[in-house]
Formats: C-alpha cells, sequence, structure tokens
C-alpha cells in the first residue's frame, strides 16, 4: 500500500488525526483486531495434507497487506512480491515501490536463519511452495509472494503453520519456521545489510524496535502434572526470551565485527517501558510504593488476573472520555502523567502477551498504547539517530 507522507498530510493535519480516522480504522483496523479461533490449533495436521480451505498466506493477503482493496488514493491493492522491494543491481529499468523490507525465519531441520531475500531464495535453488494448498512457482527470488515470507516468519511452532519449499530438480524441500528462534529482534540481518551498505560507517544508524518484555513470572505454581502443550509452550518461549535477554551483547558484538559504532544502534520498546519504571521508582513518593506493593501482592496472590490489572490501568482518570476499547488512542501528553503503578501496569501487560492462539481485545489496546508510549519516551534519541 502506497502510504506517502504529503499523501496523508494532505488529508489530515497529522499522522496522530489519521490513526483516529475512520478511513484508518476502515483499511487497517480489520487484521490488527481481529481475533483468532482456537480452532486454527486442530487444523494443523490438515494444512500439512494441504486440506485447507483458506491458507494462512492467503488471510495474509487480504486482511494485513489488504490484497483488493482501496489504498489512499482508491486504487485497488495489488499483490505484493519480493519485487517490490528488491532489484537486481544491474537492473536501470525499474524501480523499487517500497523501502527494503526483510522477514527473518528458520529453517526447520538444522535451525539456520533464513532472510528473506531475492538472492538468498535463489542461492537455496527454492522454486516454489508445498505448502499451503494455493501453491506457485518462480523462477527466480523477486517473484516470491510477501505474503509467503511474512507467513514464514509468524511460524511459531505448534501455533501457526510452517512453510515447505521446494527446491529445484530434487525432491527436497526446505522447511521454515518463525525467525524468533534463531533473532526475536532481526538484528543480525540488519548488521548485515548495514555492512554491506556503500555510506560511510559514520553514517550507518540502527533502531531496533523490540516487541518483547519479560514480565513478573510466579516462581511457585501449583503441584499438578504439567500438561504437554504448557510444557512445548514454555520450552518454546524459552529460546525466545534468552535471545531477548542476550540481544543488546549480541547486537554489540555483530556491531564491533562489522565496525559499526555502538552509538549509533538504538533499540526502544518494552525494555524503555521498564527503564522508566526504574527511574520512577528511584524518586517515588511513600505513598506510591506502597500502592504499586499492594497491587503487586494482589497479583502475586491470584487476587488479580491480568483483565483485572488492565480495566484498573484502563479506569484510571487520566484515560476519562475514554473506554477500554479505546484506550490506544490516548494523546501523547497524557503519557507525561502516568504514575509508578500505571508504568509499572503498562510494562507488565504489554510483557504478558505471549505468542497464542487467542489474543484479547485488551492485548490489543495494551500492545499498541504501549509502542506509542516506548517511542514517546525516546523521541528525542531517535530524531538525533536518524538526523
Amino acid at each position: 500500500m502506497t502510504l506517502k507522507k504529503n499523501n496523508i498530510l494532505d488529508k489530515y493535519p497529522s499522522y496522530f488525526d489519521y490513526w483516529r480516522s475512520d478511513s484508518r480504522k476502515k483499511r487497517f483496523q480489520e487484521f490488527l483486531f481481529k481475533g483468532a479461533s482456537a480452532i486454527t490449533m486442530a487444523k494443523l495436521p490438515g494444512y500439512e495434507r494441504n486440506a485447507i480451505f483458506k491458507s494462512y498466506p492467503t488471510m495474509i493477503d487480504h486482511e494485513l497487506l489488504q490484497l483488493g482493496k482501496l489504498d489512499l488514493e482508491d486504487k485497488p491493492i495489488d499483490t505484493m512480491f519480493l519485487s517490490d522491494f528488491f532489484i537486481p543491481v544491474e537492473s536501470s529499468l525499474k524501480k523499487v515501490r517500497f523501502p527494503i523490507f526483510v522477514t527473518n525465519g528458520t529453517i526447520y531441520n538444522n535451525g539456520e536463519r533464513f532472510p528473506f531475500m531475492p538472492h538468498i531464495i535463489n542461492a537455496l535453488r527454492i522454486n516454489g511452495s508445498l505448502l499451503p494448498k494455493k501453491q506457485f512457482e518462480i523462477n527466480s527470488g523477486y517473484g516470491f509472494p510477501l505474503s509467503y515470507a511474512i507467513s514464514g516468519s509468524a511460524a511459531f511452532p505448534g501455533v501457526l503453520p510452517m512453510l515447505k519449499l521446494s527446491i529445484k530438480n530434487t525432491d527436497s524441500v526446505i522447511r521454515v519456521i518463525d525467525g524468533g528462534a534463531v533473532d526475536n529482534l532481526g538484528y543480525a540481518t540488519l548488521l548485515e545489510l548495514l555492512h554491506l551498505d556503500r555510506v560511510a560507517l559514520d553514517k550507518k544508524r540502527m533502531l531496533v524496535i523490540d516487541c518483547g518484555g519479560l514480565g513478573n513470572e510466579v516462581q511457585q505454581q501449583t503441584n499438578g502434572r504439567i500438561s504437554y502443550a504448557g510444557l512445548l509452550s514454555k520450552a518454546l518461549m524459552y529460546t525466545v526470551d534468552i535471545n531477548i535477554l542476550y540481544a543488546d551483547n549480541n547486537i554489540k558484538y555483530i556491531a564491533n565485527y562489522y565496525h559499526i559504532k555502538e552509538d549509533n544502534i538504538k533499540r526502544i520498546g518494552i525494555s524503555t517501558i521498564k527503564n522508566k519504571f526504574f527511574a520512577l521508582e528511584k524518586s517515588a513518593d511513600e505513598k506510591s510504593i506502597q500502592e504499586l506493593e499492594l497491587l503487586k501482592t494482589k497479583i502475586l496472590n491470584g487476587d488479580m488476573n491480568w483483565t483485572d490489572v488492565y480495566n484498573d490501568f484502563a479506569s484510571g482518570p487520566l484515560f476519562k472520555g475514554y473506554t477500554n476499547d479505546n484506550i490506544s488512542e490516548a494523546p501523547l501528553d497524557l503519557f507525561k502523567n502516568f504514575s509508578l503503578k500505571q508504568v509499572f501496569e503498562l510494562y507488565e501487560l504489554s510483557s504478558q502477551v505471549d505468542t497464542k492462539i487467542k489474543i484479547y481485545d485488551w492485548e490489543k489496546e495494551i500492545l499498541v498504547l504501549a509502542g506509542r508510549y516506548a517511542v514517546s519516551m525516546e523521541q528525542a534519541a531517535i530524531r538525533d539517530l536518524i538526523k
């Protein structure tokens, strides 16, 4: 979809006005605020047998990439391919439509990182897809559909279906799962791209957006049998969590290897909210500390679940005039008035949203709000980075 800055600002006074507009909600909110059904899990075996009528890439095409719908200029949106983001070095006839966009998968069999880029697809001799039912064949990686690249990047094992890619002149296949298994932030691929860019080293900048967080996990649990599903889920999440914990060190290591300055790298996300909480906690008054400790005690004792915490957060006086379903639209001016308790709730709530089948309405609201809050905290640093 063409989202040119001038095109938006011709119709709306600001990006915030565009965000709140009926136009944005109509065209983008359908996917972002669409709940998944638990029946998806039961469909996975059928997906492997090509027995699914509506495939995951097809849903990505229509619900995320807006295939067939109208863009801001009222023109139908076409199918998107990697050729919309990449062209051969020797090409002089065609220009890409969008900035570089790379999704990362993981090769299921050996755990290698798999950036969905034309030259890598060509090097692996991938010529099509055997999953899902809607197959495609390509002669070049430039014709690889973007919906499949996104599907492979999001294929969390046991939750969303993996890709099965065919190899030219062989019966072998490459299966691709979620890229988070090896790099949940995508920094390794980005650093490689920065290294290959021909601009001067001091001009290379990297902004990492981290949507992961590690909130309070209760140490104790009931003395009952752990389900196989729970065991698998926790084991898989350990891999992602460890990647997040060691991300800063790994980014510095790879950046130093490529001689990219650490000062030119900035990471923001849910961890930004955690840092804000620590800063507020150091200077908080006794009343604020007591209020926070009472909340923590209720959570740890099981007197409040995360839905209760969200309701407590959304019903605060700062959100007067908003309902629980639209607090993500709160203006930036509101953020500076968040109390110690509210920042804690925002961090913990956003940290508790895991990869799963069902995502609740409050989780969608809190993720959007947390992202906007984190960016607002780092506005000056982001401007300095990209100037």
